[in-house]
């Protein structure tokens, strides 16, 4: 087994582009990722700058592809928002990639709701409560349940 202390840069490079063909990657995520495998900072930070460099690592194209992706499955904003920052996405490129794909949060919610709970509403607190609970924790903010939970 190779120890990858002693991993040559075009080792560190081609396990940097073998993670990236697969799907998009943050800054960040790529760099945990190369660490995890335990490869020397000086040639994972070489590999990461120039993937930077070369556009195959692009924070941007990753905050809108996220986005897209993580909307489509059926999550709110404020969690996608959580997730992008855990990524080490910052809040500017996280506002400039939701303006861009301008979604609208209160039909998903309520789209998620009716294909979650295709019955009427209850008459009970604790069913209706049950409810809510599961769109706050897909990332919905209260008005955006209140718009799902009452249609």
């Amino acid at each position: 087994m190779i120890d990858n202390q002693t991993a040559s840069y075009n080792q560190v490079y081609q396990s940097a582009i073998n993670l990236v063909s697969r799907r998009e990657h943050s800054r960040l995520e790529l760099q945990q990722k190369l660490q995890k495998r335990n490869f020397p900072q000086a040639h994972i930070d070489q590999v990461i700058t120039y993937c930077c460099d070369s556009d195959y690592v692009n924070d941007q194209r990753f905050t809108q592809s996220f986005i897209r992706i993580k909307a489509g499955k059926g999550l709110g904003l404020n969690r996608i928002k959580m997730e992008l920052q855990q990524k080490g996405i910052a809040n500017d490129l996280i506002s400039l990639a939701l303006d861009e794909l301008d979604l609208d949060w209160f039909e998903l919610a309520k789209s998620l709701y009716q294909r979650k709970y295709p019955t009427p509403q209850p008459d009970d607190f604790k069913s209706r409560q049950k409810r809510q609970r599961y769109l706050y924790y897909r990332g919905f903010d209260s008005e955006q349940v209140r718009y799902a939970s009452s249609a």
